[in-house]
C-alpha cells in the first residue's frame, strides 16, 4: 500500500516536472527569443489589432474568413485568437506570441492522452510529454505568432480525437473530430489537402474494419462541412477570378496573387519533394528560426527510433487490416501520409521546409515513443529495461541541456539577422508626441522595415491608411507609403530617419552629417541637419538633398522664379571660392500647374555637389542669373550645423 502511494506520489512529481519543464521552454524570454517580429506575425498582428477596432483588415474586409496578408493570403485561426488577447490585454510583443505558447501547451495535453492510449500506459504518456517538451522543433516553431505554425498543435487535437472515435464508437468524439477537423482547415491552407488525404485514408481503413455507422459518420461530416464552406468559396471566388462578397459580416476574400502555381506533380518533382521533406523535417533546413543543425528537429538520436517506429507501426496497421480490429496509431500513421502526399505537390518557391510541414512533427514524435517501446520491449530482463531507459534518458538529457544553454543565450548573436524577422517600433509612438511641437518633428521621417511595422506601433486607422485605393502596390513593399526606405546608399538630408541600432554604418554615416540623435529602444532617431532659407526677391523652394554614399556626392533638386521678371533663371549654381557647380535644368510641370503659368516649367534645376563640399563649408548659397543679367540669391543651406 506504501509503495503504491510512493509510486504515485512520485509519478505526480514528475508530471509536475514536466509540466513546469513544458511552461519554462515556451515562456521564457518569449518577447525576446526570437529577435524582432517576422514579417507574417507583424501583419497579423496589425490585422487582430484592425478587426478588434474596426471591423476590417488593413485590406479593408470585414471579417475575413482569409485575410489577405501581403497579397498572397493569410490563415484566419490565429488572428481571431490575437483579437481576443488583444482586446484583454492589450497590443503588445507577449500578446503577439502568447497564443502559439498557450497552444503549444494546450497540444501537450493531446499528446500526453495519445501515448497513454496508444501504450495504455501513464508512463508512456509522461515520457511523450518530456520528449514534446524538449525536442528542438516543438519549442522554435511555437515560441513565436507565424499563424500556419498553429496546424503543429491542431494535428495532435485531431489525430487524438479521430482515434478516440474509432476506439470507442462514440458520438461525441466522432463530432468533436469533424469540430477539430474544421478548425484546423483556418490553421494553415496546406491543410486543404492534407486533411481531405487523411480522411480517405481513414474512411478506407474503418470501412474494413467496419467500424464507422452512418450516423457517426454524419456526425463527423457536418460540422466540418459547415466551417469548410467559407474556405471552399475562397477557392472558387480565386479560381474564377470572381469579386470578394460577403456573407453577412463575414468577408469571402479574393487575393491579389493566388497560388495555385505553387501546386504541381511531376516525377522529378516528387523525387526531389520527398528528399527535401526528409532533409528538412529530420535533420535540419534553411529557416533558422525552426531548426539548428547542430541539433536537428528532434535530436539526431531520434532517428533510428523514429524509423522503427514508423515500420512497427505500419507493421501493426497491416495486422489490424487483416484481423479488423482496431490499431491506435493508424490515425499518425494517416496523417503522416497526408503530409507526405501534400509535400510532393509543392513546386515553385513553395518547398517541403519545416514550416509548411509544421504539422508532420506530432507523427513523428509518436513513432519515436514507438521506436524507444519497441526497443524496451525486447529486453526481458528488468534492469536492462532501466538501464535502457536511464540510458535514453541521459542522452536526451543532454542534448536538451546544450540546445537551451545555446538557443537562450548564443542562439540570437550567432543567427542575426534571421530572414523575415525585424524589430518593431516599440517607443517610436511616444516619442513622436513627445516632441510633436518642435518643428523639426513635421519633417517627413522615414523607417526602414515592411509598412505593417509602422501601422502596428503606430495603430494606423486602416480606413485612413485605405490600401485599396492607394492601387495595387508591389506586394511586401508597398512603395506608395512615402515613409519607408530602402538601405539603397541613397540619404534624403532634409528627412528624419529612424535607424536600428544593429545598422552600425548607417548610424555613423549620420552622425557625420551632424545629424541630432535621440535613442528610442532598439532604435535610433536621426533629425535632419539640414537648414535653408529663400534669398529675397525670388520664390522658389528647395525640395530635397539626396546623399549618393557610394559617389559620395549630393543631388540637390529645386525651382527658383525672379520675382522681378517673372520669370525661371537663365542659370543656376553655386559658387565656391574660384570654383562654379553649374546645375541642370529640370522640368517641373508641377509648379508651372500650381502658378498656372506654364513658363514657370522652365524653372527647375538639379544640382550635385561633392560630399566632402557639402560637410566642409558652414553656409552653401545657391545663385541664379535672372532674364535681366542679375545675380540673385535662389536660397542658402546648411548641413551639419545644429
Amino acid at each position: 500500500m506504501k509503495s503504491e502511494r510512493l509510486q504515485k506520489w512520485l509519478y505526480c512529481l514528475a508530471l509536475a516536472a514536466g509540466i513546469a519543464l513544458l511552461l519554462f521552454v515556451h515562456w521564457y524570454k518569449l518577447t525576446q527569443i526570437p529577435w524582432g517580429l517576422h514579417a507574417d506575425e507583424a501583419g497579423a498582428a496589425y490585422d487582430a489589432f484592425s478587426i478588434l477596432n474596426y471591423g476590417v483588415d488593413r485590406s479593408l474586409n470585414s471579417y475575413p474568413v482569409y485575410f489577405t496578408n501581403y497579397g498572397d493570403g493569410q490563415n484566419a485561426l490565429y488572428i481571431y485568437i490575437m483579437v481576443f488577447l488583444f482586446k484583454i490585454f492589450g497590443i503588445s510583443r507577449l500578446t503577439i506570441r502568447a497564443g502559439m505558447a498557450a497552444a503549444a501547451c494546450a497540444a501537450a495535453v493531446f499528446v500526453f492522452l495519445y501515448a497513454r492510449e496508444r501504450f495504455q500506459s501513464w508512463n508512456m504518456g509522461l515520457a511523450a510529454l518530456y520528449l514534446y517538451a524538449v525536442m528542438p522543433v516543438f519549442i522554435m516553431m511555437q515560441r513565436f505568432g507565424l499563424e500556419s505554425h498553429l496546424m503543429l498543435a491542431a494535428a495532435g487535437v485531431c489525430i487524438y480525437f479521430s482515434a478516440m472515435a474509432l476506439k470507442t464508437g462514440k458520438w461525441y468524439f466522432w463530432l468533436l473530430t469533424g469540430l477539430a477537423l474544421g478548425i484546423t482547415l483556418y490553421t494553415y491552407a496546406l491543410s486543404y489537402i492534407v486533411i481531405p488525404l487523411f480522411l480517405i485514408f481513414m474512411f478506407f481503413y474503418s470501412l474494413r474494419l467496419r467500424a464507422v455507422k452512418p450516423v457517426n459518420a454524419a456526425v463527423l461530416l457536418l460540422p466540418l462541412a459547415v466551417l469548410a464552406a467559407p474556405l471552399i468559396l475562397v477557392q472558387i471566388v480565386n479560381l474564377l477570378d470572381l469579386p470578394s462578397f460577403q456573407i453577412g459580416p463575414f468577408t469571402i476574400t479574393h487575393l491579389y496573387k493566388y497560388r495555385t502555381d505553387e501546386l504541381s506533380l511531376s516525377f522529378r518533382g516528387v523525387y526531389d519533394n520527398l528528399r527535401e521533406l526528409t532533409c528538412s523535417t529530420v535533420f535540419y533546413d534553411e529557416l533558422e528560426y525552426n531548426t539548428q543543425q547542430g541539433y536537428g528537429t528532434l535530436y539526431y538520436v531520434s532517428i533510428p527510433f523514429l524509423l522503427l517506429g514508423l515500420g512497427r507501426e505500419a507493421k501493426e496497421i497491416f495486422r489490424s487490416v487483416r484481423d479488423r480490429r482496431f490499431h491506435f496509431g493508424t490515425p499518425a500513421v494517416a496523417w503522416f501520409l497526408g503530409e507526405c502526399l501534400m509535400a510532393c505537390l509543392l513546386t515553385g518557391i513553395s518547398n517541403p521546409n519545416t514550416t509548411r510541414m509544421n504539422g508532420i512533427f506530432l507523427p513523428y514524435l509518436f513513432f519515436v515513443l514507438t521506436g524507444l517501446k519497441t526497443v524496451w520491449d525486447v529486453f526481458r530482463k528488468s534492469w536492462k529495461k532501466y538501464a535502457f531507459g536511464a540510458a535514453v534518458g541521459a542522452v536526451y538529457a543532454a542534448g536538451f541541456l546544450s540546445f537551451i544553454s545555446y538557443y537562450f543565450t548564443e542562439y540570437t548573436e550567432k543567427n542575426f539577422p534571421m530572414y523575415l524577422f525585424y524589430v518593431p517600433y516599440e517607443g517610436m509612438r511616444e516619442l513622436r508626441e513627445k516632441y510633436a511641437d518642435q518643428a523639426w518633428m513635421q519633417n517627413t521621417t522615414r523607417y526602414p522595415w515592411n509598412y505593417v511595422y509602422y501601422m502596428l506601433e503606430f495603430q494606423v486607422n486602416p480606413w485612413e491608411f485605405n490600401l485599396p485605393a492607394n492601387g495595387k502596390p508591389r506586394w511586401g513593399t508597398v512603395q506608395s507609403i512615402a515613409f519607408l526606405y530602402e538601405l539603397d546608399g541613397k540619404l534624403r538630408l532634409n528627412q528624419n530617419y529612424v535607424v536600428p541600432h544593429t545598422d552600425k554604418g548607417l548610424m555613423n554615416e549620420f552622425r557625420l552629417w551632424g545629424c541630432r540623435e535621440i535613442e528610442v529602444g532598439d532604435f535610433s532617431l536621426f533629425v535632419s541637419a539640414m537648414e535653408w532659407k529663400k534669398g529675397e526677391q525670388v520664390q522658389g523652394f528647395l525640395d530635397y538633398a539626396e546623399a549618393d554614399r557610394e559617389k559620395k556626392e549630393v543631388l540637390l533638386s529645386g525651382w527658383g522664379i525672379d520675382e522681378a521678371t517673372d520669370r525661371p533663371f537663365d542659370s543656376i549654381y553655386v559658387k565656391a571660392g574660384d570654383e562654379i557647380f553649374e546645375a541642370e535644368a529640370a522640368d517641373r510641370e508641377d509648379v508651372a500647374e500650381y502658378y498656372e503659368k506654364p513658363e514657370y516649367r522652365q524653372s527647375g534645376f538639379l544640382l550635385n555637389l561633392p560630399t566632402d563640399f557639402v560637410r566642409a563649408e558652414e553656409n552653401i548659397k545657391i545663385y541664379g542669373t535672372a532674364a535681366d543679367g542679375q545675380e540673385k540669391m535662389i536660397c542658402e543651406f546648411s548641413v551639419g550645423t545644429r
